[in-house]
């Protein structure tokens, strides 16, 4: 009897299970996962003994997975997006060396030969009047005015009814030039010294009216011109003379000192 009180005493002073679970449960707290830390590594770890539900959130960045991992956690490639706005343009760039000729390329085919155009109309044509009057002065005759015609030769006369036709369309008449074959002059008996001064005009008839185009010239001179830029209108088929009136003496008896009359002017279609 006496050695079943020692027994059932100790019995009731053993610990219980829940006082041990929470001693072990302590021992963990206070020095478990100091063990863990410092005795686990890669090595002590079994494959596949961690699971995913033992990680925990957001602990695993992408740098820690494989090559192999992180290419098959890429996705498809999407569809090209839309074109965005241009953008502003850039400063020009220096401007480069200037490069090398390159070689001279083959010569092309020669092209078809254009047709032939139509022949433009003529232009205005340009006439020049020339003529010759004689016997402006002659001997035994007083002085007078005499007519003659504008083309070619003829005599002097005393009737503006010598002349010559002008083209059938409308012209101007212009630079009108003229030289005598003697100086005019009134010395009858030497009228090469010409003494006495003489004078002759020289002018252009249309239809038997003056006109502007004249000339004049006076001893000793034997030319003359009209004035620069002078022109008169010709209208189409007009009769043209030439009129010499002066002081122009002839010698009497001597017909050696006969003057002609040369002339020429300008005649322009328009």
């Amino acid at each position: 009897m006496n050695d079943l009180v020692p027994r059932r005493r100790l019995r009731d002073r053993r610990p219980s299970a829940s006082f041990v679970i929470a001693l072990v449960a302590l021992f963990v707290a206070l020095g478990g996962t100091g063990y863990a830390a410092v005795v686990l590594d890669g090595h002590n770890l079994i494959d596949g003994s961690v699971t995913g539900s033992k990680l925990a959130h957001h602990t695993i960045s992408a740098d820690k997975l494989s090559s192999g991992a992180q290419d098959a956690l890429r996705g498809a490639r999407g569809r090209t997006g839309a074109r965005g706005p241009a953008g502003a343009r850039g400063p020009a760039g220096a401007v480069g060396a200037t490069g090398a000729t390159g070689p001279a390329g083959p010569t092309g085919p020669a092209g078809a030969a254009g047709s032939a155009g139509t022949t433009g109309p003529a232009g205005p044509a340009d006439l020049l009047a020339s003529g010759r009057v004689t016997g402006v002065a002659t001997q035994d005759t007083p002085p007078t005015t005499f007519f003659g015609a504008p083309v070619g030769v003829s005599a002097a006369g005393a009737s503006n009814s010598d002349g010559t036709l002008s083209p059938d369309v409308s012209t101007h008449a212009s630079d009108l030039s003229v030289q005598l074959t003697l100086t005019p002059c009134t010395d009858a008996q030497a009228p090469t010294s010409c003494g006495t001064g003489g004078t002759a005009t020289i002018t252009l008839m249309v239809n038997g009216a003056a006109t502007a185009l004249s000339c004049s010239m006076s001893t000793p001179n034997t030319v003359c011109a009209s004035a620069a830029g002078t022109t008169v209108a010709i209208p189409a088929s007009s009769v043209l003379s030439m009129r010499i009136s002066g002081d122009l003496l002839g010698v009497a008896g001597n017909a050696t000192y006969n003057r002609d009359a040369l002339f020429s002017f300008q005649m322009a279609q328009g």
